[in-house]
């Protein structure tokens, strides 16, 4: 396993922020859990529903989505193809340091 898949694996996140390109396999199970950092994740293939403090979204490739640092949250994985996609994790409170006059990020 490289680096920043056992980092990803772990939840981990020492700078400001961090991009990633994980795939994980069909019928996968991943736990509820939690992270203290923001994640926004660009979806790019399979089929999975993401759970979101008890809100279920059905992704489509090319769909971003937020998920704020504290929420619970999982997907749910399908047996029928593998989900892959890019997540950046983005320390709280970074894009509103980074937010200048008329340009706001957060």
């Amino acid at each position: 396993m490289n680096e920043n898949a056992r980092i990803a694996n772990k939840g981990y996140l020492f700078e400001n922020f961090r991009l990633f390109h994980l795939c994980d396999r069909r019928g996968q199970q991943v736990e509820t859990h939690y992270h203290e950092f923001d994640k926004a994740l660009v979806f790019y293939s399979g089929s999975v529903d993401y759970i979101i403090e008890g809100v279920t979204y059905s992704l489509e490739p090319g769909d971003i989505l937020f998920v704020p640092h504290n929420a619970i949250h999982k997907p749910v994985i399908s047996d029928v193809s593998d989900y892959e996609r890019a997540v950046f994790w983005i320390r709280p409170g970074y894009l509103e340091e980074q937010s200048r006059e008329g340009a706001k990020l957060d």
